[in-house]
């Protein structure tokens, strides 16, 4: 089954949980002040370990006042896709891939092996630890994932993979207007972020302030292009949770 989108929206004090029930396209999403992380895709037993995917694009996750395990969480071979957005300042990892354990509860030998998570296109930057975690405690098999052309930056262990598996990563200062503030656009042309991002077509085709993608020669990294000269916006309705 299909959840649908969820998208234009702020969440806050809580978890938004992709559970088992069907895929879900999350959208244009500011996610802030969690317990244990922003987004949580997972699987469970009673529903025959099936597996569903979260696609998430151009969203926003910043602490603020909140204590997140991560910004953004594989649980039980969950699969999630992570496009063009930002993960800042996480209290201990951006992103944790916690693969099905031998003893979760219902664990079966012949449960399904994780799908492929893609992350792609992405700001990761302040975590306390890493900029993305694999937890492989008594996992039944490695989680899989492809982490492909992200920055990293000022994360406290280490500004990539915890077991190095990340590629054509770029460690440098994104350059944001003001991250204190939570202003992730780009300042200027100086960014590492300019035109240093893989063409997403088809999957990414505008940014977090709906300006289409690209705006130079090639997409930039994080939730928002560029904007060089005249843009049209469309309005979003934002909404709370």
């Amino acid at each position: 089954s299909d959840f649908g989108t969820i998208k234009d929206s702020r969440i806050y004090g809580n978890n938004m949980n992709v559970d088992v029930a069907g895929n879900v396209t999350i959208e244009r999403v500011i996610s802030y002040g969690q317990r244990h992380a922003g987004i949580i895709s997972r699987r469970r037993a009673t529903d025959g370990w099936a597996l569903h995917t979260a696609v998430i694009k151009n969203s926003i996750f910043y602490t603020g006042a909140g204590t997140e395990e991560a910004h953004v969480k594989m649980l039980r071979g969950g699969q999630f896709e992570l496009y063009n957005s930002v993960l800042y300042d996480s209290a201990q990892e951006g992103i944790v891939f916690r693969p099905l354990r031998t003893n979760d509860a219902g664990y079966t030998p012949s449960a399904p092996i994780p799908g492929l998570n893609i992350v792609k296109n992405n700001v990761i930057i302040g975590s306390t630890n890493y900029g993305v975690y694999f937890n492989t405690l008594s996992q039944q098999a490695p989680a899989q994932a492809l982490i492909d052309t992200n920055i990293f930056f000022g994360n406290g262990l280490r500004n990539g993979a915890s077991d190095n598996s990340d590629v054509n990563s770029i460690i440098a200062d994104p350059q944001f207007v003001n991250a204190l503030a939570n202003d992730f656009h780009i300042i200027n042309l100086l960014s590492p972020a300019i035109n240093s991002g893989l063409n997403l077509a088809g999957i990414v085709n505008e940014d977090f302030d709906r300006v289409s993608r690209p705006q130079g020669g090639a997409y930039d990294i994080g939730a928002f292009e560029l904007v060089q000269g005249p843009c049209t916006f469309t309005n979003a309705t934002w909404s709370t949770t």
